[in-house]
């Protein structure tokens, strides 16, 4: 397992084990169709380029990320979100610190897909 991240934002301190990096892989094999996740990342933390077959939904419930795609980069402050389409190339980069949400889902759970872009959504309230 990945090590572990303190963090005190808000002087209050937090600390989280981040996942193995193949959790998605093992959520593919599973029954279930929706995987939700929190992470809380560091100033600067940044996730490389990489794809998934989990349709990825995002949003910052503190701090601000980056987001970045082929097709383009998106700026997110806390509460808007981003829609991940499955298999899509995108990193992750926390501007500050940053409590990112996740639900993951299986590409069938949606038998309409959206566009194969990451798409920026309203505000979560």
């Amino acid at each position: 397992m990945s090590p572990v991240i303190e963090m005190k934002p808000n002087g209050v301190e937090k600390k989280t084990i981040v996942e193995p990096d193949d959790f998605l892989e093992r959520f593919m094999e599973k029954p279930q169709k929706v995987l939700a996740k929190a992470f809380n990342y560091h100033k600067g933390l940044s996730c490389p380029y990489h794809q998934h077959i989990p349709i990825q939904f995002l949003y910052a419930s503190e701090g601000v990320m980056k987001v970045t795609t082929v097709t383009g980069l998106w700026v997110i402050p806390n509460h808007p979100a981003v829609w991940i389409p499955s298999n899509t190339l995108h990193k992750i980069e926390a501007v500050g610190v940053l409590a990112m949400r996740n639900a993951y889902f299986k590409p069938d759970f949606f038998p309409n897909s959206l566009p194969n872009v990451a798409l920026y959504l309203s505000p979560l309230y």
